[in-house]
């Protein structure tokens, strides 16, 4: 698919140097005519940035029995000591939106939660999170 043909808001792309390759993440879950997003989080991966084969979902959160909902915003993935680490902001109903980390093995997925709860403080509502070392 081309670039331009792609939903998506808060775009991150992570460069795969040993494999020539690029890893686009960012808000795809999209409702129609909506801000609001769904449950999962996706990767498209491309070769050149504008060329892009279809989206592969990297978590989903009713399959992971997963406590946020909805809202699954502006996904990035770093690598770090030989993980891939997926920051992501969710929300439930009974929740402020907050920043969570999955983790993988493979830019691909499928991440995990890191811990069983969000790395931002639980009465503040948080996004856009990502590594800091």
């Amino acid at each position: 698919m081309k670039r331009k043909e792609i939903r998506i808001r808060d775009p991150f792309i992570l460069t795969d140097k040993e494999n020539g390759c690029y890893y686009m993440y960012g808000t795809t879950d999209l409702k129609p005519f909506s801000m609001e997003a769904g449950n999962t989080f996706a990767v498209y991966k491309s070769y050149d940035l504008e060329n892009f084969e279809a989206p592969i979902v990297v978590f989903d959160g009713e399959e992971q029995g997963f406590y946020a909902d909805r809202d699954f915003w502006a996904a990035e993935v770093h690598q770090y000591q030989g993980k891939y680490y997926l920051f992501g902001t969710v929300k439930s109903e009974k929740t402020f939106r907050a920043t969570h980390i999955f983790v993988s093995d493979t830019p691909y997925g499928k991440f995990t939660p890191l811990t069983t709860t969000a790395r931002t403080p639980e009465s503040w509502e948080c996004i856009d999170g990502t590594l800091w070392v």
